[in-house]
């Protein structure tokens, strides 16, 4: 079963938006998983007219994100036993949940986020991600999956 990238849910006028993402700019590289919450109302700032009209945040009461990563060996994917992490937010109508790297021949390094230039062995290279996302708005109760880069096509939980 392939996931995939983005879902979004509306319910009762509740827009849920979640995804997985994996960017690699030549500065700038990231992957991970994403959640964003927001209402049916439109609101304009007050510095814009007319452009600037935005949906309103709707805050859960708690968004769990859960990332697995993935490495590619002999071009098949593979699970990472140890590049697994997850995180909460509480009270939040946005959460993120990502490693980064920023500059020139730089490798994403797990566990940490952080990075360093050149290719030591020690850098383990993420080429997928899945999120598990679990998000409770309004006492409701819903569950996401999605996946971006090279993943195996059955997870077994």
């Amino acid at each position: 079963m392939s996931h995939p990238s983005k879902r979004e849910e509306e319910i009762d006028g509740i827009k849920i938006k979640v995804s997985s993402f994996k960017s690699n700019w030549w500065i700038y590289k990231s992957i991970g998983g994403e959640v964003k919450i927001r209402g049916e109302k439109k609101i304009r700032k007050w510095w814009c007219a007319w452009l600037c009209k935005r949906e309103v945040e709707v805050k859960a009461e708690i968004i769990e994100i859960q990332n697995t990563y993935f490495t590619r060996l002999d071009n098949s994917a593979i699970l990472v036993q140890s590049a697994s992490h997850n995180t909460a937010c509480n009270n939040s109508a946005n959460c993120k949940l990502r490693h980064f790297a920023v500059g020139i021949g730089v490798k994403i390094k797990f566990p940490g986020g952080s990075a360093s230039p050149g290719l030591p062995s020690d850098l383990l290279p993420l080429d997928g991600v899945i999120s598990r996302t679990r998000v409770r708005v309004n006492g409701r109760e819903f569950n996401f999956v999605t996946a971006k880069g090279a993943h195996p096509e059955v997870v077994i939980d």
